[in-house]
């Protein structure tokens, strides 16, 4: 009985200090392997995602440092992308660890459908936010929250719905 109770005070004591240990902002909604703890504002983001992920960021204003570029078929976002200076990385399928470590990301964000099973690997780079909702608004509005751009994120809803 003594080690059960000892045991869980260890547990208990220890929930406080898991928490403290976030140096940023955590999210815990419509992203993969939630809680996660993302920078406040984060600098040096890589888009793994060039569906969503990439384009949404960059309305938003984030700064996207990276993306699997190779073989992007919208020209359009590609040329948007390329005027940010977004470096690429790759292709979307299977972008390049090496590029994507040698530009020190401060965030990593992409799909959870397509990236989960990379999610291991890009969190131990970067803090890794997978969006888990198929909803445009709501993995709009996820991607926002992740990269710190809610406000921008309102703005362009309520542009939207007008």
């Amino acid at each position: 009985m003594r080690f059960v109770l000892t045991a869980l005070l260890t547990v208990l004591s220890s929930l406080p200090a898991a928490a403290a240990a976030c140096n940023g902002r955590e999210v815990t909604v419509n992203v993969y392997n939630a809680p996660i703890c993302v920078p406040d504002k984060p600098q040096r983001i890589i888009a793994l995602d060039t569906y969503f992920s990439l384009g949404m960021a960059l309305e938003l204003g984030a700064p996207v440092i990276g993306a699997p570029l190779f073989g992007l078929e919208d020209k359009a976002l590609e040329a948007r992308a390329k005027a940010a200076s977004v470096a690429d990385v790759g292709h979307s399928s299977q972008p390049s660890p090496e590029r994507i470590i040698a530009l020190k990301p401060d965030l990593i964000l992409g799909d959870a459908f397509i990236h989960a099973r990379a999610y291991d690997t890009a969190s131990k780079v970067a803090p890794t936010a997978l969006v888990k909702v198929q909803n445009w608004r709501d993995y709009y509005a996820t991607v926002a929250a992740v990269t710190g751009r809610t406000g921008a994120a309102d703005e362009a809803f309520k542009a939207y719905d007008k």
